[in-house]
This record gives structure tokens, C-alpha cells and sequence, in this order.
């Protein structure tokens, strides 16, 4: 499980990527994986990190989202509640 920290950092990543692939899922995944934030970590974590970046892109998508908030929207996939401890 994603910690809170760890699900804002890929939710601040997923929204770069989306933003700079013009809403493209195939290459904002392309543009994710390939950020020097991910170089450094764990490959289980990766894979964990990719699959909250993959679900933001299907809403933002779906909601027709070309430019996210920086801050998350409760009905995002994610738990942006931030009450658990780290």
C-alpha cells in the first residue's frame, strides 16, 4: 500500500506527465516511467505508483480533464484523505 506522501508524488508526477503527453495515457505512462523521480526506486513500488497514475489519467480522461488541479479532488482515485499515519 501507497503511503499519503507517496500518493502525492505520483499524483504530482501523473499530472505532469498527462499535462506534457496533451492527455495521452500511452505517453504520459512512456513520460512517468521514464522521470529521474523514478530511476531511484524499488521496481514493486514502481509498478504500484503506476498503477495510481494509470487510474488518474483513465478519470482525468474520462471527465475530460486536459489540465488537473494541483491539488486532488476528493472524487479521484487515490484516498486523498491523508488520515493515515506514515
Amino acid at each position: 500500500m501507497l503511503t499519503l506522501r507517496q500518493r502525492i508524488q505520483a499524483r504530482r508526477i501523473a499530472r505532469t506527465c498527462w499535462v506534457r503527453s496533451n492527455n495521452d495515457p500511452q505517453q504520459a505512462e512512456l513520460l512517468f516511467r521514464s522521470m529521474p523521480e523514478m530511476q531511484a526506486i524499488d521496481p514493486a513500488l514502481i509498478i504500484l505508483l503506476v498503477k495510481l497514475a494509470i487510474e488518474l489519467w483513465m478519470y482525468w480522461q474520462q471527465h475530460n480533464i486536459s489540465e488537473p488541479s494541483s491539488i486532488p479532488s476528493e472524487a479521484e482515485p487515490g484516498d486523498w484523505s491523508g488520515d493515515e499515519s506514515e
